[in-house]
Formats: structure tokens, C-alpha cells, sequence
């Protein structure tokens, strides 16, 4: 049970290792963007109603030297 008790109050003490101590690199943002048109016809049959969609995701990580 000791050991149990002192290995949580270590654990407390020293805290979780942050990700700061992993290898440094320069993050940059990297997106990419999706599109999609989206047509049905019209409920008077002529024609179309068109929506056109633009999704972008983005995201960050370690730049790299070939960009």
C-alpha cells in the first residue's frame, strides 16, 4: 500500500511530460479544400437548383525543409 501511495505522490510531484519536451520543429498550417456541386432539378421540371460546397481542413505540423 506504501508503495502504491508514494508512487501516485511522485507522479503528482514530477507531473505528466508535456509536449514540449519532444524534438523541436517549426509548425506550420497545411490545408487542403474540397469542393462539391450538388444539382437536383427544379419541382416544375425546367431547370436545376445547383449548391456548390467548399469544405477546408486544416492542420499543423513539423515543417519540412523539401516544401
Amino acid at each position: 500500500m506504501k508503495y502504491i501511495i508514494c508512487l501516485l505522490v511522485s507522479v503528482l510531484l514530477v507531473g505528466c511530460p508535456s509536449e514540449d519536451n519532444t524534438v523541436y520543429c517549426e509548425k506550420v498550417s497545411v490545408c487542403e479544400e474540397e469542393s462539391e456541386m450538388i444539382c437536383n432539378k427544379n419541382d416544375s421540371g425546367c431547370g436545376q437548383d445547383c449548391h456548390y460546397y467548399v469544405v477546408e481542413h486544416c492542420w499543423e505540423e513539423c515543417k519540412d525543409e523539401s516544401r
